[in-house]
């Protein structure tokens, strides 16, 4: 993809086994952050960065982290690092081959 581009429409499930559809986030900036797993050392540096780092007005831009993680995992990846953006399981990886992530 480029930047501008828009995005085919995808539907997966968070840390909290709710379904987040990308459709959902119309109207915002989505910022796709593929990452290879949660506890590893680059990726949580990388995330937490994002949280501490990255000032993006909320109600215009939306971070959303993508892996084939579960969402067990990710749930606690998310509550040990105060992550306050949703962690998305894709445990097939579909939407990182449709993005060209794998």
């Amino acid at each position: 993809m480029k930047e501008g581009e828009i995005a085919q429409g995808f539907s997966l499930k968070d840390a909290h086994g709710k379904t987040l559809t990308l459709a959902s986030l119309r109207g915002k900036t989505v910022i796709l952050v593929f990452y290879p797993g949660d506890f590893t050392a680059v990726c949580t540096k990388q995330l937490c960065d994002y949280r501490d780092k990255l000032i993006l007005p909320k109600d215009r831009f939306q971070i959303i982290g993508i892996n084939a993680n579960s969402e067990e995992s990710h749930k606690k990846f998310q509550e040990a690092h105060q992550l306050p953006y949703p962690l998305l399981s894709d445990p097939e990886k579909k939407v990182c081959k449709q993005f060209g992530m794998t």
